[in-house]
């Protein structure tokens, strides 16, 4: 069951199918994740963490693992491989970070884990760690471009997108701890002075940096609730320059971000100010950044998509896809539905209504009275990556309009500070169209081939055979009416 990475022995044997279990040891947390059937999208199956703390009290020079945390580490271990076991895992990789990696007796832990467990440690150097989490992040967000951070507890990994270059300090937030006595500011000044020695860091010439992590992704919840921002996800969240300055300083003061902490323990909270010394550290001494820019995935996605045959994932793609099967009334009718509409739509963003076809029955189990609101939230709150937070509300806002017309204030109220009115009447038309589509080919098996919609003297009209064309005019007239209305509100718009 235990595997070698890959992405250090090529020889390795790529993993095609089944579930699949990364267990990593980090040098605060020691975690478990189980990502169920690979050949679908990779869904988080179960995730179990055990604090360690492994490189707490870790200073500059000899640092050895103690008896206690060595018996920790391996009970952990043990507790990991039963869960894998009841779970029925074909494939598990283990991988081991700074704190391990960096111990003068990491090596005995590993062979006590190979010699009583028969598991396999894999202990990684700092820039495979860094090109792991790379890989995890790069996936989960499109033309990212600029730098990757990984912020763990004993080491922090950058990767450059852009030259491909891949940094390691034994720089995590327990260490900064130690080597500071516990005052951020001073963690600044040592970042800061550690980084700049790194032209391709200090000139990097992206405007993103690329956060990872959980840690990280707190920040974006804090933004989130500090701002009033009305989608509470932060894989794809974004936070432009020109709002960052302030709010990093913020961050330093735990006592002043407490009350945005709702759930979270004191040792986490303190945490968040070392977190904000790498980002002031980073927008200082580079002012080509633009925006900070939040993933879910990082180290452990990064080692499943190492193993698997290939990267070559779109993974928002793949995720509506396995929605379309399992939740909605199947592949062949959404795809022939987008193939319909496409032909009159197609100045319309391919994203938009592509990945709108495969959601947009995702809740038809769901009272008709109902339906709109459970589409429309689910989507906006569905746990997948590779789309940013605009196109996320415009799927969430096209599937709405394939049930209803016209918008709630609650939908204006969450929307209003994410898109335009331009966006908004894109949706209606995306979402009215699909609408149209099921008035068509009632039976949903995806056969479209009686009709075509096409435009003439820019009138969207409909061309179908004869044996049905009195039948659906019944109800055809007034949704076309309702797509060419809208079309109209676009052209003024364009012409405004």
């Amino acid at each position: 069951m235990y595997q070698k990475l890959k992405f250090l022995n090529p020889e390795t044997e790529s993993i095609t199918k089944g579930k699949f279990a990364v267990v990593d040891l980090g040098s605060n947390s020691l975690r478990l994740v189980i990502f169920d059937n690979i050949e679908k999208y990779p869904h988080q199956f179960i995730s179990e963490r055990y604090r360690a703390k492994l490189a707490e009290g870790k200073k500059d020079g000899e640092f050895i693992l103690d008896d206690d945390k060595i018996d920790r580490t391996l009970k952990a271990l043990k507790w990991f491989d039963w869960i894998c076991r009841e779970q029925n895992v074909q494939t598990s990789v283990v991988v081991a970070t700074s704190a391990i990696r960096e111990a003068k007796n990491g090596k005995q832990l590993v062979v006590k884990a190979r010699e009583e467990l028969g598991i396999e440690i894999n202990v990684i150097d700092g820039e495979t760690e860094a090109k792991l989490s790379a890989i995890g992040a790069l996936n989960s967000i499109k033309k990212a471009d600029g730098l990757v951070l990984d912020l763990g507890g004993g080491s922090l990994e950058i990767y450059c997108t852009n030259t491909k270059k891949q940094l390691s300090l034994p720089l995590g937030i327990l260490s900064l701890k130690s080597l500071t006595d516990d005052d951020p500011e001073k963690a600044v000044a040592m970042l800061k002075q550690e980084l700049s020695q790194h032209d391709w860091i200090k000139n990097a010439k992206g405007v993103d940096i690329i956060a990872n992590g959980g840690g990280m992704r707190s920040i974006a919840m804090l933004h989130m609730k500090k701002t009033g921002y009305t989608i509470q996800v932060p894989q794809g969240y974004e936070i432009k320059k020109e709002y960052l300055s302030d709010f990093i300083e913020e961050l330093f003061d735990v006592e002043r971000i407490t009350p945005y902490f709702t759930g979270y323990d004191e040792k986490f909270k303190t945490a968040i100010p070392y977190r904000a010394a790498l980002l002031k550290s980073l927008f200082d001494i580079n002012p080509n950044f633009k925006k900070l820019k939040f993933s879910n995935f990082g180290l452990r996605e990064g080692v499943l998509f190492s193993q698997i045959e290939t990267t070559d994932y779109n993974l928002s793609e793949k995720y509506a896809k396995d929605m379309a099967v399992e939740k909605g009334f199947g592949l062949e009718y959404a795809l022939s539905s987008y193939s319909f509409v496409t032909e009159a739509l197609k100045d319309v963003d391919h994203d938009l209504l592509y990945l709108t076809s495969l959601l947009k029955d995702i809740s038809w189990r769901v009272h008709k009275q109902y339906r709109a609101e459970a589409l429309f939230d689910e989507i906006l709150h569905l746990d997948f990556v590779g789309i940013d937070h605009k196109l996320r509300a415009k799927l969430a806002l096209a599937c709405y309009f394939t049930q209803e017309r016209e918008l709630t204030l609650r939908h204006i109220s969450i929307i209003r500070k994410i898109l335009t009115d331009e966006d908004i009447l894109n949706c209606k038309l995306v979402g009215q169209a699909y609408k149209l589509t099921e008035l068509i080919n009632p039976a949903r098996n995806g056969d479209f081939s009686d009709s075509s919609l096409y435009f003439k003297h820019g009138v969207l009209r409909l061309n179908t055979s004869e044996n049905i064309k009195e039948i659906v005019n019944l109800g055809l007239n007034k949704r076309l009416a309702e797509l060419n209305s809208i079309l109209e509100e676009l052209r003024k718009g364009a012409e405004a």
